[in-house]
């Protein structure tokens, strides 16, 4: 899985023992467990003074306890933060996500006695799943646990031993079944994994192109994706030039 690659990536980076360190975001792909697994393996480096770590964060909070000197760069600059500031540097906007909510849900997802397997292995085996419209689900479990396999079922992509799958009230038996009229959107781990075009605009269009029966595009509410993530200033640059967070958002 990503995360048991990412673990792989850091172990090899260690066992050269080199004296420094740079971790671009080590725990992007990491569960809970696995990322207090690497954060005390770099702190128990640190406590001996064997190595000096430069981290690439955004989760200030998981790095509190290795009591790090904090910089920010903004526009090209560097400006030490206090733990007392981080606070400050990010605050997103959830009224966004919760403005087209509707006030009487209705289920999406229904999944009973659903099992998926690799080889003669049960990697899956759920009894019964009810996701209603409005849900905010946060799914957890180690890396390599069958999060993303259960993922790719719900879309039709995996097959499944037994069982039933239904979104939005209808059997699905494939990812075409469960996706024709473009009602399910995936971001990949990865990012690198879902970019198809030569700009960023092109990328916010091909969806709609592609998946969208009416293939209708609302500038409104493209315009206003544009504003809420900040991409104006990248709309004509090709999606893999741009840096890890950005490709992500």
């Amino acid at each position: 899985s990503g995360g048991e690659q990412q673990k792989v990536a850091i172990a090899s980076a260690l066992a050269l023992q080199p004296r420094i360190i740079i971790l671009d975001e080590p725990t992007s792909f990491l569960d809970i467990r696995s990322t207090q697994q690497i954060l005390d393996v770099l702190l128990d480096l640190r406590k001996k003074e064997i190595i000096a770590l430069i981290i690439i964060e955004h989760k200030l909070s998981q790095l509190f306890h290795l009591h790090p000197r904090i910089i920010n760069i903004k526009k090209g600059k560097l400006f030490p933060i206090s733990i007392d500031q981080q606070e400050n540097i990010s605050n997103f906007d959830y009224d966004f996500c919760n403005q087209n909510l509707k006030k009487h849900p209705v289920p999406v997802i229904e999944i009973e006695d659903l099992s998926i397997k690799k080889g003669e292995k049960e990697i899956l085996g759920i009894k019964y799943l009810n996701i209603n419209s409005g849900d905010f689900i946060s799914l957890l479990g180690d890396n390599g646990s069958g999060k993303t396999s259960l993922l790719y079922s719900i879309l039709g992509i995996n097959d499944i031993e037994s069982g039933t799958r239904k979104v939005f009230g209808k059997t699905i038996r494939s990812f075409k079944s469960s996706n024709r009229d473009g009602k399910i959107g995936i971001v990949f781990q990865n990012p690198n994994h879902q970019f198809f075009t030569d700009s960023v605009y092109e990328e916010m269009m091909f969806p709609i192109q592609n998946f969208s029966k009416q293939n209708k595009i609302n500038p409104k509410w493209i315009e206003g994706l544009i504003h809420k993530f900040k991409l104006s200033e990248y709309i004509n640059l090709h999606p893999l030039k741009l840096s890890y967070g950005q490709k992500k958002k």
